[in-house]
């Protein structure tokens, strides 16, 4: 789950001709003008395990990712023809390309301190791994290299990442307009945690908007607003609108909860 602290942008069309819909996440990109948004350290081993080294060869698996000092801290398996674990503390910094580089201070294998990635991964010095490139990481040197913008799942997004931290339970990352970019106009906020669409043609649900105006709240105005893009129908069936003065829209969702996790049943003697 990513947290969106705040986040400006536009939707742009993924395809000439195709119009934005939610009900499409491939059929728009999200151009992030400014940005602030926050990471769990669950929610970042869930990334690492499904999606960024989730294929057949990946170097690494398990990973658990957590915060320590105000670094972060992976443990997992490293393959080299047999399961090796790991455990390593890195810290965190931009590189000038717009990447997170996770460079480690200190790491250690079976409990034993050991010389670096590259020995742990068995590659000479100098080495360069360069991994599924749909990832969106790579191992450079001792370092990993993480492109967010290849990271996540749909609806891609295009954005500058200028400045990443770490919080006591998070892992913040700071986005700027890209160079050239006109900031786009702060909406009229009419609730603590909201999603905002302005202007341009969009379709959602079986309503197309033209000079869009729509705004989504939650049911408790307050609270944090949980928006999930793959299940967003079910919110909408289960919220309901109101129609501004201008013609605009306010679509009030209750927050999305994901599926209980069941338990297989346990066959019978």
């Amino acid at each position: 789950m990513l947290e969106v602290r705040r986040l400006d942008g536009v939707l742009v069309s993924a395809r000439p001709g195709v119009i934005p819909s939610s009900d499409d996440p491939r059929s728009f990109i999200v151009r992030v003008d400014s940005a602030e948004v926050a990471i769990s350290p669950r929610s970042l081993s869930n990334l690492m395990n499904r999606r960024v080294f989730a294929y057949t060869g990946a170097p690494l698996k398990d990973i658990e990712v957590s915060i320590e000092s105000g670094h972060l801290k992976q443990t997992g398996t490293a393959r080299k023809g047999v399961d090796v674990p790991f455990s390593l503390i890195a810290e965190v910094s931009v590189t000038t390309d717009g990447r997170i580089r996770l460079h480690p201070l200190s790491m250690k294998v079976v409990g034993i301190q050991t010389g670096g990635l590259m020995k742990l991964l068995g590659i000479g010095p100098g080495g360069f791994i360069k991994l599924k490139e749909s990832s969106g990481m790579e191992i450079e040197g001792e370092d990993f290299l993480m492109s967010p913008d290849r990271m996540l799942p749909l609806p891609k997004f295009a954005g500058r990442l200028t400045g990443v931290r770490v919080e006591a339970d998070r892992l913040v990352e700071l986005f700027g307009p890209p160079l050239g970019a006109t900031a786009p106009v702060p909406p009229a906020r009419t609730a603590f945690s909201f999603l905002s669409f302005r202007g341009g043609t969009m379709r959602f649900g079986r309503l197309t908007m033209s000079n869009t105006d729509l705004e989504i709240v939650g049911e408790t105005p307050d609270d944090v607003l949980e928006f999930s893009v793959p299940h967003h129908m079910g919110q909408l069936v289960a919220g309901y609108a109101q129609t501004r003065a201008n013609g605009g829209l306010i679509v009030h969702v209750p927050n999305y909860k994901a599926p209980a996790a069941t338990t297989p049943p346990r066959p019978q003697l």
